[in-house]
């Protein structure tokens, strides 16, 4: 069983398909803390095929944070981290993460919204 239902449109060809799954990777992710101790969950990457194009693109487990490694709850998380006035070494140490990927958080939350 994985988290990935088929996917609606094509990335490249923007059909709406028929797809074909192409392959089925187990992978992980990091997710939030528990007990001072990070924590990893593990899931299904699908990569599937379009019969119209035949390009093949990868779909995520909706829980997961693209493009990093890391659940949307722990992305959440260490926003409220940062709010709260955590050092991003004290963030990153909690998570298991780079604090070059705890910093890339941070700067995703500062960034303007961009309009169509």
């Amino acid at each position: 069983m994985t988290d990935n239902p088929m996917p609606q449109q094509c990335p490249f060809c923007q059909g709406s398909g028929p797809f074909r799954r192409h392959a089925l990777r187990e992978t992980w992710w990091r997710d939030v803390p528990a007990d001072s101790r990070p924590r990893i969950r593990r899931g299904h990457m699908v990569r599937w095929r379009c019969l119209n194009c035949l390009q093949i693109h990868t779909v995520q487990p909706h829980w997961a944070a693209s493009p990093r490694r890391m659940t949307l709850d722990l992305a959440q998380w260490i926003a409220s981290q940062l709010a709260q006035g955590l050092p991003v070494s004290h963030i990153a140490q909690a998570t298991g993460l780079d604090d070059k990927t705890v910093r890339s958080v941070r700067a995703c939350l500062t960034m303007p919204e961009r309009s169509p």
